[in-house]
């Protein structure tokens, strides 16, 4: 009888800013990779996974990481920062040293469930969102600054919800705006394809001076879906309707 080889994927795989040691599985502080990216080009994500954005112990204020293209989730696995406060960890969209126009995150599988983590200064593209939910949960997140890329006229530039059961929750998105002369509908959020947004904070969104003319509907646009147990207060679109 031939050698049998099992590979090991371990249930939890760390990610860790400037790891040094990266070594798969990536099972420990120690041995973490440095970017998600690191561990999905390597098709490591596998169902059941929990992947650990870490908090520099050693820094004050959050943990900035950066991207240098999107990161798609379309595994059922769990991307979550690790103390559970959102602002702890911070995916950032500008000054990364790789693609800063393209959209932050997808999110297209069910049973994926991404957490615990602020998605800062990020840009909208093509379809829309800075995060893009198609199939599964985003939920304890905070979307801030997060706006269209150039004049692409996208629509929700924090965040876009596209499918049945596709699920935004128990979020904060503030602070997101349109600019240039992009007219995407939906600043903080655009919900569509019967997907759900709830008990979510929208608060502080506007349209820039830039795009003072072009037409803007809503902070929070309903095309079909769910919109529920949600606040949507202080935001600042001009002549459009606020919802």
């Amino acid at each position: 009888i031939g050698a049998v080889f099992f590979k090991f994927r371990p249930s939890t795989v760390h990610i860790v800013p400037g790891a040094s040691a990266p070594e798969w599985p990536y099972a420990s502080a120690e041995t973490a990779a440095a970017t998600l990216e690191e561990v999905a080009l390597r098709d490591n994500l596998q169902k059941g996974m929990t992947v650990v954005y870490h908090r520099d112990p050693n820094a004050e204020g959050p943990t900035v990481y950066s991207f240098a293209d999107t990161l798609v989730i379309d595994k059922p696995v769990t991307v979550r920062g690790e103390t559970g406060d959102p602002a702890d960890v911070v995916i950032n969209g500008s000054g990364t040293s790789g693609n800063t126009t393209c959209t932050a995150m997808v999110v297209s599988k069910a049973g994926a469930v991404v957490e615990g983590v602020t998605f800062k200064n990020c840009k909208a593209e093509n379809a829309g969102g800075s995060v893009r939910v198609t199939e599964g949960t985003v939920r304890n997140c905070i979307f801030d600054s997060c706006h269209q890329a150039g004049n692409t006229g996208c629509n929700g530039s924090g965040v876009y919800i596209n499918g049945s059961s596709a699920v935004v929750s128990n979020c904060v998105i503030k602070n997101c705006y349109v600019g240039f002369t992009g007219a995407g509908d939906g600043i903080g959020a655009y919900i569509t394809g019967g997907g759900t947004l709830a008990n979510t904070l929208v608060t502080g969104c506007y349209r820039s001076s830039y795009a003072h003319a072009v037409d803007t509907e809503g902070v929070v646009y309903l095309a079909k879906g769910t919109v529920k147990n949600c606040t949507i207060a202080k935001n600042a679109i001009g002549r459009s309707a606020l919802y």
